[in-house]
């Protein structure tokens, strides 16, 4: 059994703690892209990823943000990027540009445009209809 001296050990604890209390999180680590794509449930999906799971903040969200962008989102981003001072500003932006409602008629048409077939699990046809409110 190997022993430590003093100076080893305290070595070995300052490694093992953590730096701050919480490891560092990047944008390095997020899968999520945003390409542009005017998909509410994408656009949602990329603001929970990028901006609640990874802890960072608003300063290093709003500077990093453009790695997580790909085709016309960079672009948009480059033209905006001043408007927002906080990630929920950015966040409103995102939505605001690729999650746009649609208007309650079409919202209506899409509801009662189709039936669920026998293929369908019940379950599953309430979900893509309750997606659509």
């Amino acid at each position: 059994m190997a022993t430590l001296t003093e100076e080893q050990f305290a070595r070995l604890m300052t490694q093992l703690q953590p730096t701050n209390g919480a490891p560092q999180a990047s944008f390095a680590q997020c899968t999520a892209r945003c390409a542009g794509s005017r998909d509410p449930p994408l656009v949602e999906e990329f603001i929970n990823v990028a901006f609640i799971f990874i802890k960072i903040n608003d300063d290093d969200i709003l500077t990093g943000l453009s790695l997580l962008l790909t085709g016309v989102a960079v672009i948009w981003w480059q033209g905006v990027k001043t408007k927002a001072t906080t990630c929920d500003q950015a966040a409103e932006l995102m939505r605001g540009a690729f999650a746009w409602k649609k208007p309650n008629n079409q919202l209506y048409q899409e509801i009662f445009k189709t039936a669920q077939d026998k293929s369908t699990l019940t379950d599953l046809f309430v979900c893509q209809k309750r997606a659509l409110f």
